[in-house]
């Protein structure tokens, strides 16, 4: 009987040797839960520190950088808001960047936790953080006329200027159209074709003259817009154009035109002239400028903090 307990007590001795290091068993709790256990031989008070500096509160970052120091420490982990941080190595000068996922639009409590390289924690550090959602960038800011440059195409010679006189981002520099007959509408079609399609903010038709200084204004045209890539003459009834405006009693000067949201596509803006203020027997106008606002896709908004990779 002596013998067999003996044989147990070996068998236990035996696979207490095989069982993991510390490193091993903590790694799994930091992945489980973000602050370790503390091994056994851990010191009961440990004089191991970290610091946060400052940080943006409240902020409008679900995925919050927060960057100190923690000398002498091997990695820092972190729990709260949203769950665990994804552990973080310590630098051989003590700082730290660690990204903590926020519970958004409320006030989250952070616990940050310095370890050694035994898998020892250190004292908690607990910081709260208010998060609000990102207020969106102000439209007019954001916004540019993705007409200025490009091409132009009508279905009218200009009896003034050039096409290009229309989308030259100057309005001293005069396009003229002529047409029609009598009391009949001179039906001109004049297009911009913009290569891409935009999300229309609003369209600007900028006439030389306005209501008591000169007549050749439109009283009565149409706007259309096309996201088809080509979607040939301006034509209503093509299933390929969509008209944005009917302008009946035009007095000249500045039409400015902001379509409902959600905002329209357009790749293709056109023109459609019918009348002008005048009372001879063609029509004449004479056009300053056709602006297209849009949004500026070139100037994007700059990325959320995040710690060097």
């Amino acid at each position: 009987m002596k013998s067999i307990v003996i044989a147990v007590l070996a068998l236990g001795l035996a696979c207490s040797a095989d069982e993991p290091d510390t490193k091993q068993y903590d790694a799994k709790i930091l992945e489980d839960t973000g602050i370790p256990d503390a091994p056994q031989g851990c010191p009961p008070a440990s004089s191991l520190t970290l610091s946060v500096d400052s940080y943006p509160d409240p902020t409008c970052y679900t995925l919050q950088p927060f960057r100190g120091k923690a000398k002498g420490a091997d990695r820092v982990v972190a729990q709260g808001g949203a769950g665990a941080a994804q552990p973080v190595t310590v630098s051989a000068d003590g700082a730290f960047c660690i990204e903590v996922l926020l519970n958004p639009d409320s006030l989250n409590t952070i616990t940050f936790s310095p370890v050694d390289a035994d898998g020892c924690p250190g004292q908690d550090l607990v910081r709260t953080i208010e998060h609000n959602t990102c207020a969106q960038p102000d439209a007019s800011v954001s916004e540019i006329n993705v007409a200025k440059g490009a091409g132009v195409t009508t279905d009218a010679s200009p009896s003034a200027g050039s096409n290009t006189d229309l989308v030259d981002g100057k309005t001293d520099t005069v396009v003229e159209y002529e047409g029609g007959w009598g009391w009949t509408d001179a039906g001109i079609w004049v297009g911009v074709a913009l290569g891409q399609p935009v999300e229309l903010e609003k369209v600007v038709v900028r006439w030389r003259d306005s209501k008591g200084s000169g007549c050749a204004y439109g009283t009565s045209y149409k706007i259309a817009i096309s996201a088809y890539s080509a979607p040939g003459k301006m034509d209503l009834n093509s299933g390929t154009w969509t008209e944005l405006e009917d302008v009946s009693g035009g007095d000249g000067g500045e039409d400015s035109f902001t379509p409902a949201s959600p905002k329209p596509l357009a790749q293709h803006v056109a023109l459609l002239l019918n009348k002008d203020g005048c009372t001879g027997w063609s029509e004449t106008f004479a056009l300053g400028e056709l602006e297209i606002w849009a949004r500026d896709s070139s100037s994007p908004v700059p990325p959320p903090d995040r710690c060097l990779k």
